[in-house]
């Protein structure tokens, strides 16, 4: 079992690219050799072949020696040795600066499980604020609108009240309700 695996994050140790640090591309273990993004860039002379196919220098990562490479530790984010775990039939590597397990199947597990929980959150919570905020909306609307009618009632009772105060000025009579004329024609037959 190789101390690097794909997606590690690691740093070069020594060589003209010394110090630069990377994730892992691709690995190949009969070569002994890694891939790492960013590190060991050659630069390689193209001709065309055809009109359709261009020409030109271009510049992709080597392979580098694994030797030369050592894994940043995810928990204490620290250049660190990897030690061994044999647990069952499971091998698992451990960071032999803070103890801890890097490739357990379970450490994947759980990370997967919290990574899809914070999407789910993610993706619950905005739809959960409009919803409260339409509501919100809807009942201050309800409640603008019956203001509104009650006002325009008062307004209006007002308006009426201001009007007959007016019109009994005017004729200088007490303000009475009159009678619908029906009454007034029944009382006048039942008199004669």
């Amino acid at each position: 079992m190789l101390h690097v695996k794909k997606g590690d994050k690691v740093i070069v140790l020594s060589g003209d690219e010394k110090g630069k640090t990377g994730k892992v591309l691709q690995i190949f273990p009969k070569q002994n050799r890694a891939i790492v993004e960013g590190v060991n860039i050659v630069s390689r002379h193209k001709k065309p072949r055809s009109a359709q196919e261009a020409g030109g220098i271009t510049k992709s990562e080597a392979p580098i020696y694994l030797s030369k490479l050592q894994v940043i530790c995810p928990s204490c984010g620290m250049a660190a040795r990897m030690g061994f775990v044999k647990a069952g039939n499971d091998k698992t590597r451990v960071c032999k600066k803070c103890g801890k397990v890097i490739d357990s199947k379970e450490i994947k597990k759980e990370k997967a499980k919290s990574a899809k929980t914070i999407k789910k959150e993610q993706a619950d919570a905005p739809k959960e604020e409009p919803a409260k905020k339409t509501q919100t909306k809807t009942t201050t609307q309800k409640t603008q609108t019956k203001s509104s009618t009650a006002a325009k009632k008062t307004t209006t009772a007002q308006a009426s009240k201001a009007q007959d105060t007016a019109a009994v000025k005017k004729t200088g009579q007490t303000a009475t309700k009159t009678e619908p004329k029906k009454e007034s024609s029944k009382t006048d037959n039942t008199e004669a």
